[in-house]
C-alpha cells in the first residue's frame, strides 16, 4: 500500500522574479545619447557594477554602451579643442 504524498509529484508553484531594467544604465544611455558625456560614463559605471551583482536585472549593454559612447564624445571634443588651438 502506497501513501497518497509517494505518488503525487513535486510541483514547483513559486512565481519567477521578473527581470527588470536597470535604471542608472538607462539614465546613462539616455545621457549619451544627448551629449552628456560626464554623467554618461558615471550612470554607466554604476548600471554595469549594478546589473553585475543583481541577477534580476538586466541592462549591463546598455550601461556599456553608455561608456563607450561617453568616452567617445569626450574624444571627439579633446580632437576638435586640439584643432582649433593649433589653428
Amino acid at each position: 500500500m502506497t501513501s497518497a504524498n509517494a505518488t503525487t509529484p513535486a510541483v514547483d508553484t513559486r512565481q519567477p522574479i521578473p527581470e527588470k531594467t536597470n535604471t542608472a544604465a538607462m539614465i546613462g544611455l539616455f545621457s549619451a545619447l544627448v551629449g552628456l558625456a560626464p554623467v554618461a560614463i558615471v550612470f554607466g559605471i554604476m548600471g554595469v557594477r549594478e546589473t553585475a551583482r543583481r541577477p534580476n536585472e538586466s541592462g549591463g549593454g546598455a550601461a556599456q554602451a553608455a561608456i563607450i559612447l561617453g568616452l567617445f564624445e569626450i574624444g571627439i571634443l579633446l580632437i576638435i579643442a586640439l584643432a582649433q588651438a593649433r589653428s
